[in-house]
C-alpha cells in the first residue's frame, strides 16, 4: 500500500490528523520516515564542545529513552525505510521523464494515482515543483514530443491522464 492509500485510508476511517492539515501523502511520509513514531527517542546524537563544531556521535553512543507508545511498529517502520530508501530523491529532470515513460509502458497510462502508486517514481507534487503541472511533465516525455511537433498540448491532457493509445479523433 502506498502513503497516498494509507492517507485516503486514515480520511475514511476517520482517525484525526497532524495538526497542521489533513492527512496526505506528506504526512504519511513523515511519518515513516521519523524513527521517533516508533516510541524510540535518542539523546546525544550529536556533541559540541565550548564552541567548536558540532559533530555526529556513532548511533552505538546514543542513549535510548522511550517516552510514549509506538504509533508505528519497529517492523512496519523497518519495512518502510527500505522502501523509501529506493525512491528517487535526486534525480536529474531527463531521469525523471525517463522514468515516466517507463511508467507509461508499463502500466499503460500516466494520471496522478499511478505516479503515487509507482515506487520508483518522485512524488507528483515534486514533478509538479520541476515540470509546473503533470500535464507538461507528460508532454516533455520523448514518446508524446514525437506524437506533437511545438510543445502543442492535447486537450486530452488537460483532462489530468495520458493513455498510451491516442483517443480518437486527434
Amino acid at each position: 500500500m502506498g502513503q497516498t492509500a494509507i492517507a485516503q485510508e486514515l480520511i475514511r476511517q476517520g482517525r484525526p490528523h497532524p495538526p497542521k492539515g489533513p492527512w496526505t501523502q506528506g504526512r504519511v511520509r513523515q511519518i515513516l520516515e521519523n524513527e521517533i513514531y516508533t516510541g524510540r527517542v535518542f539523546h546525544g546524537k550529536t556533541s559540541r564542545y565550548l564552541k567548536a563544531n558540532k559533530r555526529n556521535v556513532p548511533r552505538e553512543e546514543w542513549i535510548e529513552v522511550t517516552t510514549f507508545p509506538p504509533v508505528v511498529s519497529e517492523r512496519i517502520y523497518r519495512k518502510a525505510r527500505a522502501r523509501l530508501k529506493d525512491r528517487p530523491i535526486f534525480l536529474s529532470n531527463e531521469e525523471v521523464l525517463e522514468r515516466l515513460k517507463r511508467c507509461l509502458r508499463e502500466q499503460g497510462r500516466l494520471n496522478a494515482p499511478v505516479i503515487s502508486a509507482t515506487p520508483y517514481l518522485p512524488s507528483q507534487q515534486a514533478i509538479r515543483a520541476r515540470f509546473g503541472k503533470l500535464s507538461h511533465a507528460y508532454a516533455l516525455t520523448a514518446v508524446l514530443r514525437s506524437a506533437f511537433a511545438g510543445g502543442v498540448c492535447p486537450r486530452f491532457l488537460h483532462r489530468g491522464t495520458y493513455s498510451a493509445s491516442w483517443p480518437s479523433g486527434l
